[in-house]
């Protein structure tokens, strides 16, 4: 587990892209259900 978390923090660019990729789908998934919520509240 120590030697994942060295890889790790010696390897900024790669978090990045993992923070990165996760926030994007959740964005996605959030625009989705705010959608949904919208329709079923009236307000779309």
């Amino acid at each position: 587990m120590q030697n994942k978390y060295q890889e790790l923090k010696n390897n900024p660019d790669y978090l990045e892209k993992i923070y990165r990729n996760g926030a994007e789908r959740a964005k996605k998934i959030a625009e989705k259900t705010l959608e949904d919520v919208y329709k079923k509240v009236g307000l779309v």
